[in-house]
């Protein structure tokens, strides 16, 4: 856990990440919460989408298009409806104002999951196991080059359980 916690202070001070958040957590607890645990520990790395922004503060949106993230920064926030107007990094876009928060992610909170005994999630011994992991999965992906995930456990196991999926090897270097 403290070498876990040494190396996101490192992304942190390389620029890597731009938090260095430490969530911690044990296999057995997340088999105990399920995916809406996991949930609720990610939420406290990245954006939820629903938070509070600042004037400033660099984001990103989807609302030109729902494939594509284009990145601004927060210029005013509508008091009376939530609407956000951004200054968007590209000339051609512009500012553009009205844009719902649900369209927005902020690029300033980023973070560490510490996962310990990670394979306690195997699939094989639990199905809630296997619904964590696709569901971590997917966030691992979204939220790539923000969320930094570590699994701990005996390498046995481990190996086992990063045969769940045929993406997780490819996300844990």
């Amino acid at each position: 856990t403290t070498v876990a916690r040494i190396y996101g202070t490192l992304l942190k001070e390389l620029g890597i990440l731009v938090q260095d958040t430490f969530e911690e957590t044990t296999g057995a607890k997340l088999l105990g919460g399920g995916v809406d645990m996991i949930k609720k520990i990610l939420n406290n790395l990245h954006d939820d989408g629903i938070s509070l922004l600042k004037q400033n503060e660099l984001i990103e949106t989807n609302y030109l298009n729902k494939h594509e993230w284009l990145k601004g920064k927060v210029k005013d926030i509508n008091s009376s409806d939530g609407t956000i107007k951004i200054q968007f990094n590209e000339s051609k876009h512009g500012i553009i104002d009205n844009i719902p928060r649900i369209n927005i992610r902020s690029l300033e909170k980023s973070g560490i999951l510490f996962l310990d005994e990670a394979y306690q999630l195997q699939p094989t011994k639990n199905q809630i196991g296997g619904q964590i992991l696709d569901y971590l999965l997917t966030e691992m992906e979204e939220w790539r080059g923000k969320l930094v995930v570590i699994f701990a456990g005996y390498k046995k196991p481990l190996e086992e359980l990063l045969k769940h999926n045929e993406g997780l090897p490819s996300r844990f270097n």
